[in-house]
């Protein structure tokens, strides 16, 4: 069995995440897209999102970091990491996001959404919920970077966030398939469970930013959080069952997003004896050579494009299900049981990923989906995923 170190994993996808990196202060898509001569002025949304979110989230923006300009070598946050020269700087990337000027926030968000291959739907769900979470999580991790931001971008930030509130209000609302409505959750088969996963760790990020600008959500977003949280509860009560009814049969994938769901909204439940049993039962579903199951998807446009999360998203799933940065610190016997139980797995998927999908030689280099392995591509958010992953791995160790 191969060893995988989880430092060197990190800092080979950060390098990686570095080489999808453009001089405008935003991402290449993946490696397919840089090769396109038109591709050079248009922004790719979920990209940088998620190569920000890899970035921060790694360490890169520690306020030690140091860079080796001879070399072109980033130390930062106990990783040495190549490529440190494209490392740009949060608040030119937040200006890129949000731009400078408050008053042309209702116009940008929209713009932002207008870029993104997400948004063929009509009730606004799928691109509410691909866009919005990973824009939010971006935005966090942007302000955490520099915890002192200028009047001038607290108050983009205060806009930004009154009209994805609205957004996720009209998510929720909606007369076609609206969140609020529970029977309807329930029923309606192209509300994917993935999609509102994602929906609800939206909903987190927005109230994380919100607290930090001090602003109060409106009711219909606790009215969100209670549907949700009723609908995780439900759902993984489903699953459970139908592990019992039909064991290897049933969605494990989908499994690991209701997990989380709990863990976020419902963190009272992660001591119980059922919490337990569905990390458990999610880890029973990893194959042999440490991928998981595709069955959780979705299509995210009428054209029909699928969308399935690659193994490296459903492995981060658990892993953040099972582990807080506080365990660091203090970390209860319950709690560092089923660490314990978890790891092994984390380890097989680390060795799935132990080789990129382009190598390092390349201009953009990094991994693909497993769900594709699609020769010669790369893509800038499975890599963001990939470096996120490595890096939660290499914690618990600490």
């Amino acid at each position: 069995m191969t060893t995988v170190d989880p430092k060197e994993r990190t800092e080979a996808a950060l390098s990686a995440v570095l080489s999808f990196w453009r001089s405008d202060d935003s991402a290449w898509r993946d490696s397919v897209a840089q090769q396109d001569p038109a591709g050079g002025a248009r922004l790719y949304p979920t990209a940088t999102f998620q190569a920000v979110r890899a970035l921060g989230r790694c360490g890169l923006w520690a306020p030690s970091a140091k860079l080796d300009a001879r070399n072109d070598v980033l130390s930062a946050s106990m990783l040495t990491v190549l490529g440190g020269s494209r490392l740009p700087d949060p608040k030119r990337v937040l200006d890129r996001i949000l731009g400078t000027d408050p008053a042309n926030i209702p116009k940008r968000v929209p713009e932002i959404f207008e870029a993104s291959t997400h948004k063929d739907e009509p009730t606004g769900l799928r691109s509410s919920a691909v866009v919005v979470v990973h824009l939010l999580a971006a935005l966090r991790t942007l302000i955490d970077a520099h915890p002192k931001p200028s009047v001038n971008r607290v108050a983009c930030l205060r806009g930004a966030l009154q009209a994805l509130e609205q957004r996720l209000i009209a998510v929720a609302s909606h007369p076609g398939g609206g969140l609020l409505d529970e029977a309807e959750l329930e029923q309606r088969p192209y509300l994917y469970l993935v999609l509102v996963f994602y929906v609800a760790e939206a909903l987190c990020e927005w109230e994380l930013l919100a607290k930090h600008v001090g602003m109060t959500g409106a009711p219909q977003l606790g009215q969100l959080r209670t549907t949700l949280k009723r609908y995780f509860e439900r759902q993984a009560e489903k699953l459970m069952s139908r592990r019992d009814i039909l064991g290897e049969g049933f969605d494990a994938s989908a499994l690991t997003f209701v997990t989380r769901g709990l863990r976020m909204l419902a963190p009272e439940v992660q001591p119980t004896p059922f919490f337990k049993g569905c990390v458990l039962a999610a880890l029973a579903g990893q194959g042999v050579d440490g991928s998981w199951p595709p069955s959780a998807s979705f299509e995210y446009s009428p054209r029909g494009s699928v969308f399935q999360p690659p193994s490296a998203e459903i492995a981060l799933n658990i892993l953040e299900s099972v582990f807080l940065p506080a365990f660091l610190v203090r970390c209860a016997p319950r709690d560092a049981e089923l660490l314990a139980l978890t790891l092994p797995a984390m380890r097989k998927t680390a060795e799935l990923l132990e080789q990129p999908s382009v190598p390092p030689a390349s201009t953009s280099w990094g991994w693909c989906s497993d769900r594709s392995r699609r020769p010669g591509l790369a893509e800038t958010w499975v890599t963001g995923t990939v470096a996120r992953f490595a890096t939660m791995c290499s914690k618990p160790g600490r």
